[in-house]
């Protein structure tokens, strides 16, 4: 589930002439990749044959990874239910919403809990009302994030964030936990035509970052992020939370009970990457 923008443009986001170009941009990016396709979506590269080179990035996800905000929107989403006197979401159920956002995760919902097409609008500005009032009251980093953010400065990575959220739920959350000025570079979902698990919106942070897919290392902790790191060509690993913990996110080169766990492993793992890059470039 995407933040607070469930399945409307952020009508607080206009989009701008330069924001169309690098749409442009990302598209073509896409099209050329000399890839299989994954169906419904755009050009998949990968993993299997390559080899990643010398680590010059860390993107990240945010919803669920770096803020609790996959529990903020199952609360949202069932306080808006009640008023529609529909049940709650159960667990399993709002494991088939994470990481979707737009078309896709409306149209996940409502063959959870069928709603017509007239009540888009409404509802999602219903939720979104909800869990920004949630994310107000909440806003945390998750345990660990500091030390990730701390070892990815010390080993001099880039950092990117590559998010389903609206660029102003993005925004709002990295200036609440006062950590913006951390990140090179943020792409949301919504600037592509599609949002994870299409990799548009990786490919869009790997652009803005300056780096090519072997170059970077993804952390996610859902299925459609872990899909459109995988897809973009990004060793990913996953950091799964009490919502995706139960999902398969078998397909992940690396598993991690926190962030923690994430930033005691990245600087060996450098090390060793630029270990064997160095040998290949004096072989």
């Amino acid at each position: 589930m995407s933040a607070d923008a469930p399945w409307a443009y952020d009508a607080t986001v206009g989009e701008t002439a330069w924001g169309r170009l690098e749409r442009a941009h990302v598209h073509l990016i896409v099209k050329v990749a000399a890839a299989p396709r994954v169906p419904g979506h755009a050009y998949a590269v990968p993993w299997e044959g390559r080899q990643m080179t010398e680590p010059r990035g860390v993107i990240l996800d945010l919803d669920g990874l770096l803020i609790d905000s996959e529990q903020w929107a199952w609360e949202a989403h069932n306080a808006v239910l009640s008023g529609y006197t529909l049940p709650a979401l159960a667990l399993d159920e709002v494991q088939q919403l994470v990481g979707l956002q737009g078309d896709d995760e409306w149209r996940a919902f409502t063959a959870i809990r069928p709603l017509p097409d007239l009540a888009r609008e409404e509802y999602g500005r219903r939720v979104r009302d909800a869990f920004i009032g949630l994310r107000a009251a909440r806003l945390a980093p998750q345990p660990g994030v500091g030390e990730l953010l701390a070892a990815v400065c010390t080993l001099d990575l880039r950092l990117g964030l590559a998010s389903n959220s609206s660029l102003a739920s993005i925004e709002a959350a990295l200036e609440g936990l006062g950590i913006a000025d951390r990140f090179m570079a943020v792409a949301s979902g919504l600037e592509p035509e599609r949002g994870k698990p299409d990799p548009a919106v990786y490919l869009l942070a790997l652009d803005r970052l300056g780096l090519r897919p072997d170059e970077a290392i993804a952390v996610e902790d859902s299925q459609a992020g872990l899909r459109a790191a995988l897809a973009a060509g990004l060793y990913c690993v996953v950091v799964p939370g009490p919502i995706t913990a139960a999902l398969d996110l078998g397909a992940a080169h690396r598993r991690f009970d926190d962030l923690h766990g994430v930033a005691a492993w990245l600087p060996a793992f450098v090390a060793t990457r630029r270990a064997v890059s160095c040998d290949r470039r004096e072989v």
